[in-house]
Order: structure tokens, then sequence, then C-alpha cells
């Protein structure tokens, strides 16, 4: 069975290291078997140095602090604290038809962490997800075939590819309620962002498609319904975490780590993961370590399997 951890091309395991008010510390992510995965493993080895996104755990105020500061600076009106999804909209809109200047690119990655504050009301002061690059920027052309990869849901733990796209995918218009089709933009490229999901997760599986679903079917807009390639829905998925000791050192009861939106996960990202939290380095390598978490965690082998 061991072998069916490891994978066709490159390594099965990324060891990402990080630091923050903590300390020095590894998390460890199962890779995915697919050309995706595969592509974006080639562009990290290719890094020269990594480049820090932005962390949501940050609050919603700071936030939109930080963002009004880069507003002046590109004379743009400011937001309010009572700001509106629409307002977003505009000025995402805006972004699109700028010159994509340093300060531009930051109201967009503000933007998008502010929505996150918008969209996960109930939990959103526990999502903690953290995005960063690599240069030099690669760009490997998405082929239709790797559509079959996407995916909507939202677990907590995933590592997945970021969108460094300009514009929106249709999830994220109707996500946004932004009816502006001047803003769509199917991805293309597979690149060195990545996205580290320690966020409150979806309510249950499929609930995202579901909701997209039953909105197409009343929107006016044009949505691509019967062609999926060109609807291309969700994002693609690179892997998910390793449960190693850093968690069972914070939370004892491994299956508590395998439960959707336990206290356990929410409270570590909270607490652990940080707003400080930064990635120093990237690294790869073939283990055994989800094979045999599962099998430590299951207690399958009990069962003389």
């Amino acid at each position: 069975m061991k072998q069916l951890f490891y994978n066709s091309s490159g390594s099965n395991t990324a060891v990402i290291t990080c630091q923050n008010k903590h300390g020095v510390f590894d998390l460890y992510f199962h890779l995915y078997d697919n050309p995706v995965q595969h592509a974006w493993q080639e562009i990290q080895q290719s890094a020269r140095q990594i480049i820090m996104g932005r962390s949501v755990a940050v609050g919603f105020q700071a936030l939109l602090d930080e963002l009004n500061s880069y507003c002046r600076l590109e004379n743009v009106k400011e937001l309010s604290s009572k700001l509106t999804q629409e307002d977003l909209n505009t000025l995402h809109h805006k972004y699109v038809l700028s010159n994509h200047n340093t300060n531009w690119l930051s109201i967009n990655l503000l933007i998008h962490a502010i929505e996150n504050k918008l969209q996960n009301a109930p939990l959103s002061s526990f999502d903690s997800c953290l995005n960063f690059y690599s240069d030099p920027d690669i760009r490997i052309p998405i082929k239709e075939e790797y559509k079959i990869f996407l995916n909507t849901d939202i677990v907590w733990g995933r590592l997945q590819l970021g969108y460094a796209t300009l514009g929106k995918d249709w999830m994220d218009l109707y996500e946004t309620n932004d009816h502006d089709l001047d803003d769509l933009a199917v991805q293309s490229t597979i690149t060195s962002e990545t996205f580290m999901m320690f966020c409150p997760e979806s309510i249950y599986s499929s609930v995202k498609s579901d909701r997209f679903y039953h909105w197409a079917k009343q929107s006016k807009m044009e949505t691509p319904l019967a062609n999926l390639n060109q609807l291309s829905l969700g994002k693609y998925t690179l892997g998910q975490v390793i449960l190693s000791d850093i968690f069972l050192k914070f939370h004892n009861t491994a299956s508590d780590w395998y439960v959707p939106n336990h206290k356990c996960k929410l409270a570590w990202n909270k607490e652990s993961f940080t707003s400080d939290t930064v990635v120093l380095k990237v690294d790869f390598k073939n283990t055994d370590m989800l094979y045999e978490s599962l099998l430590s965690h299951t207690k399958i082998g009990e069962l003389g399997v």
C-alpha cells in the first residue's frame, strides 16, 4: 500500500518552513499526483526567493486602514468601515483597469482579504489563510485536460494553487455578486502563487458548487454551464497538510483534527498561525509521513490489515 503514496513525477512531500512570533517551524504537506502540482513543484524548485503575499489573520479595521493608505497614494476615494461588497467590486474594477503598479497590486490583495471577512462572517476571526510567491515569475499554460482537477470545496490545511490572474473567475463573480463581465478572466497558467488554507471549512462538501449552480440557472448572465471547461469552476489543489507533531502537541487527540471546523483547528489558526507568519523556504522530498500518520491515527493495523 505504501507505494500508493508516491508520485509519478517529483516528490510527494513539501516542507514549508515558516517563522512568526512563536519561532521557526516546519509544516509538511502531502502533494497530490496531478500535472498541475508537478508543474507547480518544478516552478518552486527554480525559485531564487520567496515573496510574501497577504495573511487574512489581520483584523478587518487593520486591513481597511492599509487599503485606504494605498488608495490615498493612487488618489482613489477611501472606503468607510461600512463598506459593502459593491464598493469592493467597484474598486477591484479600477484595479483591472489600472497600470498594475506595486500600490495597485497591494490594493488587489487587500480587497480579497477584506472580502474574506465579509463572506465568512461567523468564523472570520479564525481565518488565517496565507499566500506567497516565488521569484522568478514562471508561468506554465493550463491544458484543458487539467481542469478535471478543479475543486470548489474549502478544506482546512489544504495547499492550493493561487489564481494569479488579472480579473475574477466565475465563482468569484458569484460570491461577490459582481455582474461586470469585463472583469471575467478564467485562469490559464500555473504560477508559483500558493495558498496555505488554514481557514474555516465548507459547511458540507460541494456546497459552493451547489449554490453556484442554482445561481447560474437563475442569473441573467450567460453562464457557460453547457461547457464546463469554459466555466473552469474552482481552484487547483496541490496537497494537504500532514498532521505532524506541531499539531498534536497543540491538541493531542488526533481524531479531532479530522473533524471539519473542530475547535482545535480554529484555535490553532488563531493562536499558532498568527498574522506575522512568513514563509522562509520551500523544500521537497519523498517521505512516508502521510502513510505512517494514517496508519497511526486510523489504527487500521488493529484489524489485521
